[in-house]
């Protein structure tokens, strides 16, 4: 059966052809590559992805009047993260002396 007896989409056809006619002539496709390993899926919370370390300077450069805007574009994150970091520490800016 050739490929212009069959309903298919003409991208489909395109790339079929583009292995050379081989499929036309019956030959088998190449096999899909293995899967390397199991796939991990990566954790994007924030507090999976930033150090104690990270958070404690954070918290610091905070009090000493640093912008949370500023904070989040430095550590990468979200300005709502940085807000919800500072608030389940209970942290506040202290009053400028």
């Amino acid at each position: 059966m050739a490929l212009s007896d069959l309903k298919l989409k003409p991208a489909l056809v395109r790339c079929l052809r583009g292995w050379g006619g081989r499929v036309e002539q019956g030959e088998a496709l190449p096999a899909a590559p293995e899967p390397s390993s199991v796939y991990v899926k990566p954790n994007l919370r924030a507090s999976a992805r930033l150090t104690e370390v990270q958070v404690a300077s954070i918290i610091e450069r905070f009090q000493a009047g640093t912008a949370k805007h500023e904070l989040a574009d430095e550590y990468g994150v979200s300005l709502s993260t940085v807000k919800r970091l500072l608030r389940v520490r209970g942290i506040r800016r202290r009053p400028m002396k």
